[in-house]
């Protein structure tokens, strides 16, 4: 096992790997570049644990866990000057607690998020996560701050997906159209959370629900969304639910 406190890279690129074991990040690590190029940050285990800060200003961020992933920390890949990075997080079982974010927004346009999967789970390059929580308190960002459109969230697992956190793709600045999100669990979604899509001077963004069942009826629940939490959601974003 690898226990990671504090390391800091003015070369760009910080790789930490702990193959057959676990890597725990409790400090800061930071991948910079001098010229204020984007960084990259790798952390590849079978059981990864993240509780500090992990930052790669407009750069990639990279977290593998063959087995498990538990954040509970902050992973930066926003950018002041330009457009959010790419945040990648993939295990089979992933849990972002209470006290995580994941930020990748930028100044002229948000950057991509996937957790648990790409678009649908039908992305090669990433594995896909049997299971992913997202807990209450927990905030996802691909938010455009001055121009340019909001960026992209995907949170997936083949199983079940329990979603409670916030996630927030709005386009802040004088243009740009707010972002696209995809909340799912293959076969099982609870989705008890906030998504937020909105534009200042454009248009409102997506936010997709697509297991293999849906009901929008009475009650929130497993597979299932109340028609007043879904009127709530309609305030903040067009939405789309696909079953199948």
């Amino acid at each position: 096992s690898v226990r990671a406190i504090g390391t800091e890279n003015s070369g760009g690129r910080v790789y930490l790997r702990g193959a057959g074991g676990g890597i725990e990040n409790s400090g800061s690590i930071e991948a910079n570049l001098a010229n204020g190029s984007a960084g990259r940050i790798l952390i590849e285990a079978a059981y990864a644990k993240v509780d500090g800060l992990i930052k790669a200003e407009g750069g990639n961020v990279r977290i593998m866990g063959n087995e498990n992933v538990e954040l509970g920390g902050t992973v930066n890949a926003s950018s002041s000057t330009g457009s959010g990075g790419e945040v990648l997080i993939e295990g089979r079982a992933i849990t972002m607690g209470s006290t995580s974010q994941v930020d990748a927004s930028g100044a002229s346009g948000g950057g991509s998020v996937r957790i648990g999967g790409g678009f649908q789970g039908l992305d090669p390059d990433v594995m896909n996560a049997d299971t992913l929580t997202v807990a209450e308190g927990a905030v996802l960002r691909v938010d455009s701050l001055t121009g340019g459109n909001a960026g992209t969230v995907a949170l997936w697992s083949d199983g079940s997906t329990e979603f409670r956190g916030n996630v927030s793709a709005e386009a802040f600045g004088s243009e740009g159209d707010g972002g696209f999100v995809e909340v799912s669990g293959k076969r099982e979604l609870l989705y008890e959370g906030l998504v937020s899509t909105l534009s200042a001077n454009g248009r409102t963004g997506t936010l997709l629900l697509d297991p293999e069942n849906f009901v929008i009826g009475a009650t929130t629940g497993a597979n299932a969304l109340s028609a007043t939490d879904l009127v709530t959601a309609l305030g903040t974003s067009n939405i789309v639910v696909s079953t199948g």
